[in-house]
């Protein structure tokens, strides 16, 4: 008896053991980062008219699933990219286009660069884009940046597990100004 209380005993000991050791991503620098899910607040502001809304990215190796809402769930669009389409679904239509960029432009009215805020969200030049001009505080984080017409400014960083990422960002291009509150990140598969 007393010889199968202790099987028992260390059988429950790995099976704890191996919940409890369940490997959880460890990066060290934001180019690391691939896989996340991002909860945050969006404001538009364009000539005349502006906007606010919540948003959830979703983001893995070849896919991103954005999805927006109005205030007190007014409205809402989501902006899936899954291999070499990208699809909106808004206003009761879906709608696919190369990029998330043009489909933004024919259905919204107004773009914003989709694809370079995949780096400029974790406080990173897009690689292989030409930048104007970057300027890094004191820690050496991005503080503001400009890149391909669009001057990004990086007004606070937070601790996400091991890593500083941006919490608030001004991005403005033109009469197109939009101010990001990243919120709530979860890094990892």
């Amino acid at each position: 008896m007393r010889f199968y209380w202790r099987s028992w005993a260390l059988c429950l000991t790995f099976v704890l053991a191996s919940c409890a050791s369940t490997p959880k991503h460890s990066y060290t620098h934001p180019s690391e980062i691939i896989d996340w899910q991002l909860q945050g607040k969006l404001a538009v502001a364009l000539p005349g008219k502006s906007q606010s809304a919540y948003f959830n990215w979703k983001n893995s190796t070849d896919h991103y699933d954005i999805r927006v809402n109005g205030p007190l769930g007014q409205g809402s669009a989501q902006l899936i990219k899954s291999s070499n389409t990208v699809t909106l679904r808004y206003d009761g239509g879906e709608y696919q286009a190369p990029t998330g960029e043009q489909l933004m432009q024919q259905h919204l009215g107004w773009s914003f660069p989709v694809s370079n805020m995949y780096w400029w969200i974790k406080g990173l030049p897009v690689p292989g884009s030409e930048t104007a001009a970057q300027e890094f505080d004191e820690q050496g984080q991005l503080k503001e940046l400009q890149q391909q017409g669009w001057k990004i400014r990086y007004l606070r960083y937070q601790a996400v597990d091991q890593v500083h990422l941006p919490y608030k960002i001004v991005a403005q291009r033109e009469q197109i100004k939009l101010t990001l509150l990243l919120k709530k990140w979860r890094l990892g598969p």
